[in-house]
């Protein structure tokens, strides 16, 4: 039996010029690059960590499969 999990990985530039990477399990299968821009941009507008999100870098979904032996 195998299963197959999507997760959103959005990272953005911290204030200070660092990676930050922020990732989301569960990702629609038809979730869209403007919905995700619009949330990253959500996330910058409106701070919600103890970092500062200064920019956009880039996002994409991650799929893993896992296949059980036994």
């Amino acid at each position: 039996m195998s299963t197959t999990t999507r997760k959103l990985s959005m990272t953005f530039e911290t204030d200070e010029g660092k990676a930050k990477l922020i990732s989301l399990p569960g990702c629609r299968e038809d979730v869209t690059a403007q919905e995700v821009g619009e949330t990253m941009d959500a996330m910058i507008a409106r701070p919600v960590f103890s970092i500062s999100l200064a920019a956009k870098d880039g996002a994409k979904i991650v799929e893993q499969k896992t296949t059980v032996l036994f």
